[in-house]
């Protein structure tokens, strides 16, 4: 799922086969010309109940983000317009 608020995008993806992982490519050419950031949510590969929080980091629309999800598990990125770093 991808929706876009302003110049800010939230992704979404699910895995709703609960036996299998699943790894997936997420190309950020949707993102606009600027520079963006991302925060990144995934899931723990060492707990299934756990989420890894990763720092708030410089993309841009070349780029493609790779995605493994655990069986039954997901993954949310937020790309927001900006190089500084900050979440806001």
């Amino acid at each position: 799922f991808a929706r876009r608020k302003g110049d800010d995008w939230y992704v979404a993806i699910v895995n709703g086969d609960a036996a299998a992982s699943r790894d997936v490519s997420l190309p950020l050419a949707f993102l606009g010309q600027a520079g963006y950031t991302a925060a990144l949510h995934r899931d723990d590969p060492a707990d299934p109940a756990a989420i890894v929080h990763e720092p708030v980091r410089p993309v841009s629309r070349a780029e493609t983000i790779s995605v493994t999800l655990r069986p039954g598990g997901g993954f949310v990125g937020v790309f927001r317009p900006g190089r500084s770093g900050k979440d806001r």
